[in-house]
């Protein structure tokens, strides 16, 4: 294995020196509305409505992350058995648990292409349950964790990543925005829902 594919960030083996960065604050309870891939530039914009973070703005704001020369991208859905999960009475906590790692074990990871995600949101969009970065001076990998319910997906877990070059956040209204102020956004709002 080359240095070039040492480097690469993979979120199971984060390699020395590379800031995780949370972006629950701001995403946690929002929706990936869109994704679009501008493959002749390198560019994934993903659209997030974060409606808790604008309860004073009256107008239908949502948030962009922009990711340039995107090297890959991934989404991995969870896909659960195809019977429900029964708990039988009169069981303990311990069996109870036991009972439902055994379920869990038998679920399996399933890949969708790209183009299949990205147009599965118009009708299902990633309700957002956490969401962060890693990076490097070389690299930014997104991970995105959240439901697809809908059309097409009935509360299907997915893992969503996009490796690139640095990222971009900006508001659709053209206000100002910066990355710095996003996750302050983030916050402020948590900080405020707990006083």
């Amino acid at each position: 294995m080359d240095q070039e594919e040492k480097s690469k960030i993979d979120w199971v083996h984060l390699p020395l020196g590379v800031d995780d960065v949370s972006l629950w604050h701001c995403l946690h309870d929002g929706e990936l509305i869109s994704c679009k891939s501008n493959h002749p530039e390198r560019i994934v914009t993903l659209e997030f409505s974060v409606k808790h973070l604008l309860y004073r703005d009256e107008n239908e704001t949502t948030f962009l992350l922009e990711i340039g020369d995107v090297t890959s991208v991934r989404a991995i859905g969870h896909f659960g058995r195809i019977e429900e999960f029964r708990e039988p009475e009169g069981i303990s906590n311990e069996e109870r648990t036991q009972l439902i790692k055994e379920y869990w074990a038998k679920w399996r990871e399933e890949s969708l292409t790209w183009l299949e995600f990205e147009s599965a949101l118009a009708t299902d969009p990633l309700q957002i349950m956490e969401a962060g970065f890693a990076s490097n001076a070389d690299e930014t990998t997104l991970r995105l964790g959240g439901f697809l319910n809908g059309e097409k997906f009935d509360d299907i877990y997915f893992d969503v990543f996009v490796r690139g070059k640095g990222m971009a956040v900006s508001r659709s209204d053209g206000n100002d925005f910066s990355f710095d102020a996003f996750i302050e956004l983030g916050k402020n709002y948590w900080n405020d829902v707990r006083s």
